[in-house]
């Protein structure tokens, strides 16, 4: 059974995609998105195991509410094999690995759905 890891915030109500922002000093996207994993969920990936899936404008009601600049969200995946122990860290609250069969839109952050 496919499982997807998700975290939750302490500010914010239901499941989110663990992430953050771009460090533009940093080799690429794939590096930023080891260096969010780490910090939020204490697990590492090597940037190279990272597949691209997707990525879309989003409307961030929260920080950067009213800014003229737009947010963009960028979706990697990795297959993981063995078993991993997420731990939260930086900013999250949980760290967890939830089944995609269990999963709803109404378990997500509005801003993850």
């Amino acid at each position: 059974v496919p499982h997807v890891l998700l975290i939750t915030k302490g500010h914010h109500s239901g499941y989110m995609l663990p992430g953050g922002f771009k460090d533009p000093g940093s080799p690429s996207d794939e590096d930023d998105a080891s260096r969010e994993l780490y910090e939020e969920c204490h697990l590492y990936i090597d940037p190279s195991a990272w597949e691209y899936v997707a990525s879309h404008r989003i409307d961030d009601d929260w920080r950067y509410s009213g800014e003229p600049d737009e947010m963009r969200t960028t979706l990697f995946r990795a297959t993981c094999l063995g078993s991993l122990e997420p731990e939260p860290g930086d900013d999250a609250k949980t760290a967890e690995f939830v089944p995609v069969e269990q999963l709803a839109p109404e378990m997500f952050n509005h801003v993850h759905r």
